[in-house]
């Protein structure tokens, strides 16, 4: 008897703990804030509020989140603004303006991924 109340408490306090490294508390307006895409070439990360894009690459210690190139003058919004899309190929969408990037090299020839604004 004792030990199904002790393995009841403790399966209680452990959803206590499922936030313990989100600190404060999320809002609601950040939840789903970040989204993964699978593109065949690889994984990519974005922050839907900021549109902030991160590639998954290989670091010494293993697998890292790299960012990619900066695309200047984006305007942060509630999370959702930004989305990584399939059209036959990866765009980044700002579902408020409509503008649109599709993934492409940098114009430096870095080991990196940067955004090409598609003409309207």
């Amino acid at each position: 008897m004792r030990s199904i109340l002790l393995l009841g408490l403790l399966l209680g306090s452990s959803s206590a703990f499922a936030d313990e490294y989100v600190a404060p508390a999320p809002t609601p307006a950040d939840t789903g804030r970040y989204a993964l895409f699978h593109d065949g070439d690889g994984a990519l990360r974005v922050d839907t509020m900021t549109g902030a894009t991160w590639f998954l690459c290989e670091r010494k210690k293993g697998s890292a989140w790299c960012k990619t190139k900066e695309i200047t003058g984006l305007t942060a919004g509630p999370s959702g603004r930004y989305r990584l899309v399939d059209v036959g190929w990866v765009a980044l969408l700002d579902t408020v303006s409509g503008r649109t990037w599709k993934r492409c090299a940098p114009p430096t020839g870095e080991k990196t991924v940067a955004w090409c604004a598609v003409e309207d």
